[in-house]
Formats: structure tokens, sequence, C-alpha cells
């Protein structure tokens, strides 16, 4: 099962362009930030939980994750970003959906192996966060 979950997130990372869009999650046009978080999400944690195992899927496919990461921040910092490689407003700028907390548990994961201001500055409006899928309230899973 370990090396399946490593497998499995080098086949999505490695998709990963090199502005870190996720490609499968950009076709998704005005919900494709949407589903650039949804699959930031299980990489993320996966890639955390296997770190301890001495997978280090971080660096993998010349960082592609650190790359997904970033071009997430950036594109909730830039919207035209996504907007431009899809070729439509996404549904997080045109007021037909928010960012919400559980959206952004991944970011516990990351933060517990990586010192990154950028982040704990975007996620700290959000409170504690928390999601079912990943186990309830993330500080409470990862020590930072």
């Amino acid at each position: 099962m370990i090396d399946w979950a490593d497998a499995s997130v080098r086949l999505v990372a490695c998709q990963a362009a090199a502005d870190g869009s996720l490609p499968l999650e950009m076709a998704r046009q005005d919900l494709a930030l949407h589903y650039q978080l949804h699959a930031v999400t299980p990489l993320v944690v996966t890639a955390a939980l296997l770190q301890a195992r001495g997978h280090d899927l971080f660096m993998t496919c010349d960082q592609a994750l650190h790359r997904a990461v970033r071009f997430t921040l950036d594109a909730f910092e830039t919207p035209k970003l996504v907007e431009t490689l899809t070729g439509h407003p996404q549904s997080y700028f045109d007021g037909s959906e928010d960012l919400r907390g559980f959206e952004l548990a991944w970011a516990e994961a990351y933060l517990s192996l990586f010192y990154t201001p950028r982040l704990t500055t975007f996620i700290a409006t959000y409170g504690e966060l928390g999601n079912s899928k990943l186990g309830g309230r993330q500080s409470l899973l990862w020590a930072m």
C-alpha cells in the first residue's frame, strides 16, 4: 500500500506544469482552481505521511508538489493567473463559491515539514483547519 500511495502521488504530481498548475484540473474551466485545491489536498497529505517512511515525494519531478502549492497561492493572489490558463473566470472570484477552511486543511501537513510564511499568512484568516476526510482538526494531527 505504501508503494501504491507513492506511485499515485508521483503519477499526478509529475503532470504538474512548470508553473505548478495541474493540467487535468485546469481543464475544469471555471472550477479549475477548485479542482486544483481538491487535488493538492491528498497529494500533500499523502506525501507528508510518506515523508516519515523515507519517501521524499516533495523532491519528485523537479519539486512538483512545491510548485503546485506555490501555484495555488499565486492563483488566489492573482486570479487572472488561472483565468488566463483556462479562459474562464474562476468560481472563487465570480461570486458563486467561497474558499472554506476545510479546503485548506492540507496546509497543516505542509507546514509541519516546510517553513512557509506566505502559506501561514494565507490560512490565518480561516481559523482552525479541519477536514473530516483527513481525520478532522489538522492541528491535532500535525505538530508544527
